[in-house]
């Protein structure tokens, strides 16, 4: 199952490279797409990929209702 994690957690590092660096809404969806979390940031590139940095510690840097969101986006894209 950390495969699969890491499998999807690398995808989503990639599209990430994609966004606009500009400012811009982000949402985190879940199963269904329903919306979790919508954030606004003035640099939409660097804030989404603050979500998924290798080792980093989503509780302690964002508290952990965003922890939790992060984990739901994940699972929803690995049912996907």
């Amino acid at each position: 199952m950390a495969d699969v994690r890491d499998n999807i957690i690398e995808r989503i590092r990639q599209r990430i490279k994609t966004f606009p660096a500009g400012p811009g809404l982000y949402f985190m969806k879940g199963s269904g797409d329903k919306v979790l979390y919508i954030g606004k940031a003035k640099n939409l590139r660097s804030r989404a990929a603050s979500y998924f940095q290798p080792g980093g510690e989503i509780t302690t840097a964002r508290g952990p209702k965003i922890s939790a969101h992060e984990r739901q986006v994940i699972f929803s894209r690995a049912v996907k």
